[in-house]
């Protein structure tokens, strides 16, 4: 029973430090784009999605990325561009 126990808490450590060291990764990449970049290419974005509605809140930066959040969804971008809806 105990060595179930020290397996499990085990398990649970290693799942948290993936977690927290996903959580405050950096993204250094000699081709990461600024501020200013990422703030136009949402801005672009969404002129091809107005659906999503008016935004709710300023650019959100967030380690290597940002976001936009509208009414009925957010748009982020990093690597890549996505949008999550809202319903």
């Amino acid at each position: 029973m105990r060595s179930k126990i020290v397996k499990r808490s085990t398990i649970l450590l290693v799942c948290i430090s993936i977690m927290i060291s996903m959580l405050f990764s950096i993204n250094i990449n000699a081709n990461a784009l600024t501020q200013s970049e990422m703030i136009s290419k949402i801005s672009a974005k969404y002129a091809q999605n107005t659906w999503l509605g008016k935004a709710t809140t300023n650019y959100t930066y967030l380690g290597g990325g940002m976001f936009g959040h509208y009414e009925r969804g957010s748009i982020y971008i990093g690597n890549n561009i996505y949008i999550k809806t809202s319903f």
